[in-house]
């Protein structure tokens, strides 16, 4: 639910919660810590508020303990930001950053376990700039791109057939 102060459903005077303190009852997109709940089928959920809204799902599993799987990644960057094409992709991915220029940027592609098979850093980016990546040696199957500064974060699930 994004509705804000005032709202008629739930909370009609709205609450706003206190810096640093989490609390079930703070609004989405402004909450100031994590919340976390445990389903009827015994899953144990964490949400951790801030500016990306992560959520996480926690599987008990006996080889590992308590193993974290990625359920859902959302970035709040529009889309036109950055192009990242051709998808799916074959050997060459190309990257055009189209609306900001960025210092020390971080791009990662993670696979769907969350592994990290590739790493590359930038000191920095320039508007229209394109980066070409090979990516030759990454088998088959689904990928995510993350680009990341410290004022940017995009995210992208990318296919090599």
């Amino acid at each position: 639910m994004g509705l804000d102060s005032g709202d008629s459903i739930g909370n009609p005077t709205g609450y706003w919660g206190n810096l640093g303190v989490p609390n079930v009852l703070n609004k989405p997109n402004r909450r100031t810590g994590s919340v976390s709940w445990k389903d009827n089928l015994g899953n144990i959920y964490l949400f951790g508020g801030g500016r990306h809204n992560d959520l996480w799902k926690y599987v008990i599993d006996s080889t590992c303990g308590i193993c974290p799987t990625t359920t859902s990644i959302q970035t709040q960057q529009n889309s036109n930001d950055v192009e990242v094409y051709p998808n799916p992709i074959n050997d060459i991915l190309i990257i055009v950053f189209n609306k900001r220029e960025l210092e020390k940027v971080n791009l990662v592609i993670y696979d769907v376990l969350g592994k990290s098979v590739y790493q590359q850093f930038y000191s920095g980016i320039v508007i229209k700039e394109k980066q070409e990546i090979d990516i030759s040696s990454l088998a088959k199957g689904l990928y995510f791109i993350e680009i990341s500064s410290t004022e940017y974060r995009f995210v992208q699930k990318i296919e090599k057939p």
